[in-house]
């Protein structure tokens, strides 16, 4: 697509503080709005300075912005273009942020009792016949390495089970920020009593939540899920 008039009519001078962000926020609508699409390319660093009534360093400024959330790309000395859209480049600085955290295991699985109950309910609503079985399929795997007593393996087969339910959304998105999210709990993981790893009362909630998620009931499925975080949380020591 040219970099003509395509869009003109929705740029309007920006009049308010914070520039660059009104600028990046402005270019966004444009893109949400469907006037840029992927692969198209934007008008020249000019005369978007001029339509929105900006300097050139406000506006290289505001396209960094989006250039750092990965949905436009800027090529030296070939102009700038819209990306097609990819959850892992969104959430890439989520996953950044959550490697360099600092947060307790607590704090990180607060984080999950807030997102992962609408994630069961999500998977209750979209996931496939496969998804049930993979899931099914890793817990009774969880079980029989829980009857062997292989710590370490039950740790990993249950964060397993619990990216297969993000990935039964069907959602890009929730898939992604879920990844991250797991990857991170995989090191907190190890400062969890031993005895969580063996807890009838975690599978037997992982179990209903399958349940529900195979009867399609997101109600069932995001309540048995909040169970299953708040018998979670009081494996973690105090001090943690």
């Amino acid at each position: 697509m040219a970099s003509g008039s395509v869009g003109a009519d929705q740029i309007q001078p920006v009049r308010r503080r914070r520039l660059p962000k009104q600028v990046a926020d402005g270019l966004r609508g444009l893109l949400v709005t469907g006037a840029y699409k992927p692969g198209d390319r934007l008008p020249t660093e000019s005369e978007l300075a001029r339509r929105f009534g900006v300097g050139r360093n406000t506006l290289r400024e505001a396209v960094g912005q989006l250039e750092m959330l990965g949905v436009i790309e800027v090529l030296q000395g070939g102009g700038t273009f819209v990306r097609s859209p990819d959850a892992g480049r969104v959430a890439e600085p989520f996953r950044v942020v959550m490697a360099l955290s600092s947060s307790s295991t607590r704090q990180v699985l607060e984080f999950r009792r807030v997102l992962e109950p609408g994630i069961a309910a999500l998977a209750a609503e979209k996931a496939t016949p496969e998804q049930i079985a993979r899931l099914e399929e890793l817990l009774d795997r969880k079980v029989a390495l829980q009857r062997r007593s292989r710590a370490t393996a039950v740790l990993q087969t249950d964060l397993d089970y619990h990216l297969a339910l993000a990935e039964a959304t069907n959602n890009p998105l929730i898939q992604d920020v879920a990844r991250a999210l797991l990857g991170l709990l995989r090191e907190f993981r190890l400062r969890l009593v031993s005895q969580a790893s063996f807890s009838d009362e975690l599978t037997a909630c992982e179990r209903r939540v399958l349940q529900a998620v195979a009867a399609r009931d997101p109600a069932l499925a995001m309540e048995a899920m909040q169970e299953h975080m708040a018998l979670l949380n009081s494996f973690i020591p105090e001090d943690d």
